[in-house]
């Protein structure tokens, strides 16, 4: 699975944590290399359906996601993944989206990130998240506020998986059945030893199916449908970076991965 953030323009400023940022004309590549190289993109809930059920999906199966909630999914993404016919979903950090029929054009952005000079990288508005949904691409949930969950107590994640499940209900009509974690951390890590049998609890009791991650592996790893890998594709990758990490080629990148997280990298 892929997961992108911020859809940016060529020349513009990359907005969003350093390298999250895929410049549009790059993406407008990327997604026509998937249609020309005869990859089948799947939907989110059809690849969990195949993991479920232990049915083959066609190769070079992949599946798009976008983090956040970026207006640019709507802008810039959705106009492209239309032309070539290819599913996605996006996962709403639920606190910081905006109801532009009570506020106007009231300016929003994300409350981690700094002010942003361009208006599609700020949060996308629910009027604009319906939309989506309504071109058939599939919403889950970031979360409600963001917040790093590797470090909350059980009872704080349930209540973001709960508030941000109820959020999307009430305003879209649906209940998501998956979630996408914000930031990149191992699900176990010596540090948070209670971290994945607390999340594992929590999903269920919010009545979520699975969990996106930024681990790298097989998509059909031990753990099913509850923890599935991404591979987040960056501003700074080339088209051959790309098409290896639609290849699948980056789940071989996980036990690097995991030393790096567990001895080198910096938390918080």
């Amino acid at each position: 699975m892929l997961v992108y953030h911020h859809i940016s323009l060529a020349g513009g400023r990359r907005g969003g944590r350093e390298g999250d940022a895929v410049q549009l004309p790059d993406f407008e590549r990327q997604m026509r290399i998937l249609r020309e190289r005869r990859f089948h993109v799947a939907t989110l809930s059809e690849l969990v359906s195949a993991i479920e059920m232990g049915t083959s999906l066609p190769a070079r199966t992949v599946a798009i996601t976008f983090d956040d909630g970026y207006r640019s999914t709507y802008t810039r993404a959705r106009p492209v993944l239309s032309e070539y016919g290819l599913a996605a979903c996006v996962f709403l950090a639920t606190d910081s989206l905006i109801d532009t029929a009570r506020s106007g054009n009231r300016p929003a952005r994300f409350h981690w990130l700094p002010e942003n000079e361009d208006e599609d990288g700020r949060p996308l508005s629910w009027q604009e998240a319906e939309a989506l949904l309504a071109e058939g691409i599939e919403v889950g949930s970031h979360t409600a506020s963001h917040g790093f969950p590797a470090a909350m107590a059980a009872r704080e994640i349930e209540r973001e998986l709960l508030r941000s499940r109820e959020k999307i209900e009430a305003r879209l009509g649906l209940a998501p059945f998956a979630v996408a974690l914000p930031f990149s951390f191992p699900l176990t890590h010596r540090r948070w030893p209670e971290f994945k049998g607390d999340l594992l609890a929590a999903l269920k009791r919010a009545s979520y199916k699975c969990c996106c991650t930024l681990q790298r592996g097989p998509v059909s790893g031990g753990d099913g449908v509850l923890f599935l890998p991404r591979v987040a594709v960056k501003g700074s990758d080339s088209l051959r970076t790309f098409y290896a990490k639609a290849l699948g080629l980056y789940r071989y990148t996980n036990l690097p991965q995991r030393i790096y997280q567990a001895y080198f990298k910096r938390y918080r």
